[in-house]
């Protein structure tokens, strides 16, 4: 089975990638709040329910 990781590293040059792209600074911000939901949830770590 395949296993899948986001790292720092690539988050930085994604949100760099999208300045490249001019994207708004909400935009970047929640697409980067995203990623990190999802990176957590790939560790394991699922979000408590509201």
């Amino acid at each position: 089975m395949l296993q899948y990781t986001i790292d720092e590293r690539q988050l930085t040059r994604y949100a760099a990638h999208l300045q490249e792209q001019e994207r708004a600074a909400q935009a970047i911000q929640k697409y980067i709040h995203d990623l990190n939901a999802l990176q957590k949830y790939m560790a394991g770590c699922l979000p408590k329910r509201r």
